[in-house]
């Protein structure tokens, strides 16, 4: 029960942080709206013409990306490593927390991967080739997902370190 204990935070991390999100929800916000209007003129275009509206709707997934993106350089820019107020300025790797991340996010991934292998691949083959199919994907989606997830964290964790220090000695610089 210690994820849920309340902590102090750091209020300057938290305004900050806030600000971020607040610019990310918006960017989110106005690109849904936008899909949506694309999805209703596509709509109202194929209706007219007899046809079937497109199921492929890209315009969200890539909206989505942009306000994750906008906000990882948003925090990279301000010297955040983590958007939690313990681990945001830390000033050596928090290989722990980042490693249990990554741990959690590769086993959705490859309970995610398994769960859809199962759902297509079901009735058409046998349970125990099927078992093997799933545990070899699932076992290198984990790992794939895992070490990708451990590296780019270690990144972003040591490109906002150096931003942070910039902005640091930029300080310095202008008390003197």
């Amino acid at each position: 029960m210690k994820y849920f204990a309340k902590r102090p935070k750091d209020e300057r991390v938290q305004a900050e942080i806030n600000n971020i999100y607040r610019i990310a929800y918006f960017v989110l916000s106005f690109g849904i709206a936008f899909d949506l209007v694309l999805q209703i003129t596509d709509l109202s275009f194929s209706i007219a013409a007899g046809g079937a509206a497109s199921p492929v709707r890209p315009v969200e997934f890539l909206v989505f990306i942009a306000a994750n993106i906008l906000s990882l350089i948003l925090m990279v820019r301000k010297g955040f490593g983590d958007d939690n107020s313990r681990y945001a300025e830390m000033d050596r790797f928090p290989h722990s927390h980042y490693l249990g991340l990554s741990v959690l996010a590769a086993l959705g991934g490859a309970l995610i991967c398994g769960g859809i292998m199962v759902y297509q691949q079901y009735g058409q083959t046998s349970a125990s080739s099927l078992a093997l199919i799933v545990s070899v994907l699932c076992g290198s989606v984990f790992l794939s997902i895992f070490l990708m997830m451990y590296a780019a964290l270690y990144l972003w964790f040591r490109v906002a370190k150096r931003r942070r220090a910039k902005i640091e000695r930029e300080l310095e610089s202008e008390e003197h």
